[in-house]
């Protein structure tokens, strides 16, 4: 089974981020990948569709993520029906349930060709931890067909930490190094929100 090569930040970024891919850039309050989204820019990346949840579309983003993370071509949900979105979008459909006849939206599933996260840390065999506030960044990594995690540090193990989450080095195709890589989002037990950038910007 293939693991994650720890490698650097800039070589990272150039090894899961191609010109032209639909690319996840996920983090949810803290841990939003900033440096990553720079070093993409640095690098001159063109023609890339930035996938990004953000706190008012959670329903449907999420279950496309989590369909694309479980290999099927769609998810179910009742968030878009009676709202006139279906047939609007091409990519929300009602369906009809075989079970119980009820009409839920499909919504479709997504699969970027990359995903990038910023997390605490990872192991040296590429396995990936972070907790505190988690949005949908283990399943933007499974759903990717290349995955970046920019972390805080390397150690030699993970030690448990409740309601962490550790996605796997096997979906993982690149971990970097990037202290402060979230900044100015913040990284819980590393970092703190900068503020004072955000009313500045």
């Amino acid at each position: 089974m293939p693991v994650a090569e720890i490698m650097g930040f800039a070589e990272g970024v150039a090894a899961a981020v191609r010109d032209g891919d639909p690319v996840a850039l996920e983090g949810f309050t803290h841990l939003v990948p900033h440096a990553a989204g720079h070093e993409l820019i640095r690098q001159g990346r063109r023609a890339l569709t930035l996938v990004r949840l953000t706190p008012d579309v959670l329903a449907g983003l999420v279950n496309r993520y989590v369909a694309g993370a479980s290999g099927l071509p769609f998810a179910v949900l009742r968030g878009y029906a009676g709202t006139g979105l279906e047939g609007r979008s091409e990519h929300l459909a009602r369906t009809t349930c075989p079970f119980t006849g009820e009409g839920p939206t499909a919504v479709a599933a997504i699969s970027p060709d990359a995903a990038v996260i910023h997390a605490q840390r990872a192991d040296r065999e590429g396995n990936v931890q972070l907790w505190r506030i988690v949005g949908i960044q283990n399943e933007a990594v499974l759903a990717a067909t290349r995955a970046l995690v920019t972390v805080e540090e390397v150690v030699g193990g993970l030690e448990p930490v409740p309601g962490g989450i550790v996605p796997p080095t096997w979906a993982v195709t690149a971990v970097a190094v990037a202290p402060g890589g979230a900044h100015p989002s913040y990284v819980a037990g590393y970092s703190e929100r900068d503020n004072d950038f955000y009313v500045a910007w």
